[in-house]
């Protein structure tokens, strides 16, 4: 229906929020245009530029994943669409400080990008979900914009997480779904028919 234009904008997501469509219009910048076209406000996240979505709460913020001047870890930061305020809702050093020290310690080039959160999503007040392709995980976060956010779970192979001892036990465990049929036993019928064991298949592959 329109062009739009962009500064140099990746354009990760657009949302219509209040009849207004809500866009990344610049790496560091946030519009609000009308139905009309006219542009009804701009939010600069002056010391950060946004390198994932942005989701909404439904109560008049957004959320939007950036980076911090030259740091090296994927913030959230919490944009008061009404007044325009931004502040950091959430830095991922202080919810895996073993998993950042452990990038540190290898290589500080590869610790660049060594959670690199990629999208976000409103799970509650404070609470957020936000994935991480470098870890290959999803992480539930409660208490975002306080002094001591925490994991409350983590959807991923265990595996991934094994030489961490605290958070390997927020690790969610596999489970069938409710409806789902319970897998047969294997009969010494069944096992003399096919002349092997019969092995119980995995719940969903990683």
């Amino acid at each position: 229906r329109s062009v739009i234009p962009t500064i140099n904008s990746s354009g990760y997501n657009a949302q219509i929020i209040y009849d207004n469509l809500v866009y990344s219009c610049a790496k560091d910048e946030i519009a609000q245009i009308n139905s009309l076209g006219q542009v009804m406000s701009t939010t600069r996240l002056i010391g950060y530029k946004q390198s994932g979505e942005f989701a909404y709460d439904g109560a008049g913020n957004l959320y939007v994943i950036a980076l911090a001047g030259n740091t090296i870890s994927s913030r959230v930061l919490k944009i008061v669409l009404e007044t325009g305020e931004v502040s950091e809702a959430l830095k991922m050093e202080d919810v895996l400080p073993t998993v950042y020290q452990k990038a540190l310690k290898k290589s500080a080039a590869k610790a660049k990008h060594w959670i690199t959160l990629n999208s976000v999503q409103v799970a509650g007040t404070n609470q957020l979900l936000v994935s991480s392709a470098v870890l290959s995980s999803i992480f539930k976060i409660s208490n975002a914009g306080s002094l001591m956010p925490k994991v409350d779970y983590i959807i991923a192979d265990k595996k991934l997480w094994k030489d961490y001892k605290k958070l390997k036990k927020k690790v969610l465990t596999k489970a069938m779904p409710a409806d789902a049929s319970p897998t047969p036993e294997a009969t010494q019928a069944v096992e003399s028919i096919l002349e092997t064991k019969v092995k119980t298949p995995d719940v969903f592959l990683s």
